[in-house]
């Protein structure tokens, strides 16, 4: 179904996922808490982003300019996951091991920080700092 039709049932029977799709709220919404939603019109940003191209980068510092891109190239989730894979390794291999593909049968495939290289990083610019 994903294939053909360019979105998962899961999104809607997986609990998981609601709490990865409310972490761009505060982005798309930046005045909700202060406004009065029966007054102002409040849209979904994305024709072509679903729910499913959210969950993928969720985690990605970029994730804003990402989906803007597969927003703007009309990308289908299959060609939007391909797109993110590439970005991923291009990016790693100029920036080092910082993405993971995560694709567990669980939930929906996303990309997650290399806690492990992050964090080796972080050392390496301490013992750099200390001399």
């Amino acid at each position: 179904m994903r294939h053909y039709v360019g979105y998962d049932n899961k999104v809607f029977s997986k609990d998981v996922l609601y709490n990865k799709v409310a972490t761009y709220l505060e982005d798309f919404f930046p005045d909700f808490d202060m406004s009065n939603p029966f007054k102002n019109k409040y849209e979904y940003p994305y024709k072509y982003m679903n729910f499913e191209c959210l969950m993928l980068v969720y985690k990605m510092d970029e994730r804003l300019d990402l989906l803007s891109i597969g927003e703007s190239k009309e990308m289908s989730l299959t060609r939007f996951t391909d797109y993110i894979i590439n970005y991923i390794y291009s990016y790693n291999d100029e920036h080092g091991d910082t993405y993971l593909f995560k694709f567990t049968p669980r939930i929906l495939p996303y990309v997650a920080l290399n806690e492990n290289y992050v964090r080796g990083k972080k050392i390496q610019a301490r013992r750099v700092l200390r001399g």
